[in-house]
């Protein structure tokens, strides 16, 4: 019997040892947005950054605001399908993540003054047009076989939410920072909610690991096309999404569009891969080599928090000035 059937009897080896491994993870890096004033961020925004900046860090804002203020609840409800305890557990401990995420970056954005603005940005067609992919895992496409709905929302949220949507923006903002010195305390949120969102991913890559091996049948050939004609779908969405982020701004010749799309390709394939797919998208290495950076930042030995002598995040190898506040 799986984790969609009967929870392991009390006693029992742990069957997803996994699982621990991460929610200790959660736990050792925990933090709040009380660890931020923002102070010196309106200040940047007042005065030490250019009109060009301003808007491509507002737009870059707003994109992560669509997600960790508005989408995020699909880890809570998870164990409503899951009936396993320890995997419900796992989901609780994420769900937990994502409401310290709410909290953050609405305290960023009221002491930020800028509520009203991400207010009238999500309403943007290249943000409100991406809705549609970001909730595609609620959708009951499977409506007659709820085991297979669970395979494909959490594979769906799994990819599109948590290892692709957020990493563009979360980019753009250090970029901003490392190249600028600007927006500190706005970047070490970033860096602690970047590296958050890939544990859950692979919190999420984990349950689809072990549904594979537990209800194999549920993984057909039509799941994978789905799975891949719905990944193509939100690439255009991220790059409709890139072009307004970008609009204006070209100051930067290694961190642009062209650069961005490459990169969220870059994503959507490891994404896939994860979950046991193949890659779909064609990935230009040059282009690769200039969002390198981002993949030390997550997976580089963790440091010490220049702030605190925890180390406040799973991963804070970031190359990019990362030490300079």
């Amino acid at each position: 019997m799986g984790m969609l059937d009967q929870s392991a009897p009390p006693g029992n080896p742990d069957r997803y040892q996994w699982v621990g491994l991460q929610q200790k993870a959660a736990w050792h890096g925990f933090w709040t947005a009380d660890k931020f004033s923002f102070d010196t961020d309106l200040i940047d925004l007042k005065r030490n950054m250019t009109p060009e900046e301003i808007q491509f860090a507002l737009r870059s804002l707003a994109a992560v605001a669509q997600i960790e203020v508005k989408v995020k609840k699909f880890w809570a409800f998870l164990g409503m399908q899951i009936k396993d305890d320890v995997i419900t557990g796992g989901a609780i401990t994420m769900a937990g993540l994502e409401e310290i995420h709410n909290d953050a970056y609405k305290t960023l954005f009221r002491k930020a003054m800028l509520t009203a603005i991400m207010e009238k940005a999500l309403e943007v067609p290249a943000i409100a047009g991406r809705v549609n992919y970001l909730t595609k895992h609620s959708v009951p496409v499977y409506a007659l076989n709820p085991a297979k709905q669970t395979a494909y929302s959490v594979i769906l949220f799994t990819i599109f939410v948590e290892y692709v949507s957020l990493f563009v923006p979360f980019a753009n903002i250090l970029r901003l920072n490392a190249e600028r010195n600007v927006l500190k305390d706005t970047a070490r949120q970033v860096k602690y909610t970047r590296n958050e969102e890939t544990l859950h991913a692979m919190f999420g890559a984990g349950i689809i690991h072990e549904m594979r091996k537990e209800y194999p049948e549920l993984f057909d050939a039509e799941l994978e096309a789905r799975v891949r004609e719905e990944a193509m779908e939100a690439f255009k969405a991220e790059c409709n999404l890139i072009d307004w982020m970008f609009e204006g701004y070209d100051s930067d010749p290694d961190h642009n569009a062209d650069v961005m799309k490459n990169y969220v390709k870059e994503r959507f394939n490891e994404g896939l891969e994860m979950i046991g797919y193949a890659p779909i998208f064609n990935v230009d290495s040059e282009l690769s080599a200039k969002t390198f950076w981002m993949k030390v930042g997550v997976y580089a030995t963790p440091k010490v928090d220049f702030f605190n002598d925890d180390p406040a995040s799973y991963t804070q190898g970031d190359t990019n000035n990362d030490d300079d506040f």
